[in-house]
C-alpha cells in the first residue's frame, strides 16, 4: 500500500485460500481509496500488467508506482520491476538487470520477496 495525493494505492495481495493448490491465490488488481471522500475505485489499467504476486516491494516516485519482486501463485520468487504511470494507469516492465560479468550469477538470480 502506498499513498499518492489524497489516496491510498493498493496493488496485489492474496485472496481466499484455494484448497486445490493448497495456498492463497495472488492478485494483480489496483485499487485507490480516497482518504477524504472514503470512496474506493478500481482504475482500468493497461500496458504490461505485472503477474499476480504477493510479498513484493513497492514505491512511489513522483507520478510512478514501482513494483519489484514478490512471489506468484505457484510459489515462485519473482525478480521483475514494473512501473505504472499514475496519471494514465499504464504499466511497463523495466529492464534493470546489470550486465557485469563478475556479478551476473549472483544479482537477482533467484528472485526477491519480502516477508
Amino acid at each position: 500500500m502506498q499513498k499518492y495525493k489524497s489516496s491510498l494505492l493498493i496493488f496485489g495481495g492474496e485472496s481466499n485460500f484455494n484448497e486445490t493448490i493448497k495456498q492463497r491465490e495472488c492478485q494483480s488488481d489496483v485499487y485507490l481509496y480516497d482518504i477524504f471522500s472514503k470512496k474506493q475505485s478500481k482504475p482500468r489499467c493497461s500496458g504490461e500488467i505485472p503477474e499476480a504476486r504477493t510479498q513484493f516491494a513497492s514505491f512511489i516516485i513522483d507520478k510512478y508506482l514501482g513494483i519489484h519482486g514478490g512471489i506468484n501463485s505457484k510459489n515462485t520468487y519473482l525478480k521483475e520491476l514494473f512501473i505504472m504511470d499514475l496519471t494514465s494507469f499504464k504499466w511497463q516492465q523495466v529492464n534493470y538487470l546489470i550486465s557485469i560479468p563478475e556479478y551476473s550469477n549472483i544479482l537477482y538470480n533467484h528472485g526477491v520477496a519480502f516477508h
